[in-house]
């Protein structure tokens, strides 16, 4: 499922331009190079932790807590976005974690 995701968001970040062109700065690659694998990682984690949530004995974990681990993850998961197509400063960078 992580080979399937990665593969479909690889596509989605050429659409996008949200690519990595190789500079002088600490660049090793040749072309460009898409961002954002990290997602596909994510959805394929979500999507697993979903289906086999009732078979994990995790004690009194309910509905609102899934939710709110979720959408933890996708704070997370936004600010990555973000830094990916916008390269944002380590100010702007915390503020995502901390929310």
């Amino acid at each position: 499922m992580s080979v399937f995701f990665t593969l479909l968001i690889k596509k989605i970040a050429y659409f996008f331009n949200v690519l990595d062109y190789p500079g002088p700065k600490r660049k090793i690659h040749k072309k460009r190079t898409p961002l954002l694998g990290g997602v596909g990682i994510f959805l394929s984690f979500f999507v697993v932790l979903f289906f086999i949530r009732n078979a994990l004995i995790l004690g009194d974990l309910n509905y609102i807590h899934w939710t709110s681990f979720f959408i933890g993850s996708c704070f997370l998961m936004f600010g990555g976005f973000l830094d990916d197509k916008y390269s944002l400063k380590p100010i702007n960078q915390i503020i995502w974690p901390i929310l």
